[in-house]
């Protein structure tokens, strides 16, 4: 009963939560898999490893197929398609040949993207209060 009431508190905060703190969430967890992963894969943890490789992977897919493609401007979306689609191709590979160390270059991707979506998200705030 209390995990069935956590729940529900956990998807009522989601659902009303402003589109970019979601977004900055979600680049929050993709980072964090990704390090997970490769510190994982470094202690010989490979099965845990593969399983956060898949869930940075999962966030990765979420971002590129919510992308905003009828309202965003036209030059940044085709630009984050196209770095979402490097970083899943580049997953795939990795999936494949347990390349974890390549996991890094990745982290990085992520990491700017973050970074610039957090100075847009406060800008945003500053505009519209």
């Amino acid at each position: 009963m209390v995990r069935s009431g956590a729940y529900a508190y956990q998807k009522s905060a989601v659902e009303s939560a402003p589109r970019e703190e979601i977004l900055i969430k979600l680049y929050e967890g993709g980072i964090r898999f990704l390090r997970q992963a490769r510190e994982a894969w470094d202690k010989g943890e490979k099965a845990r490893a593969r399983d956060l490789r898949s869930r940075a992977l999962a966030i990765i897919t979420e971002l590129h197929s919510t992308l905003d493609r009828e309202n965003g401007e036209k030059e940044i979306v085709k630009q984050l398609e196209d770095l979402y689609a490097f970083m899943i191709r580049e997953m795939a590979r990795i999936g494949v040949e347990d390349d974890f160390d390549a996991l890094k270059d990745i982290e990085e991707i992520m990491e700017k993207l973050y970074d610039g979506f957090l100075e847009a998200a406060k800008e945003f705030k500053k505009l519209n209060k």
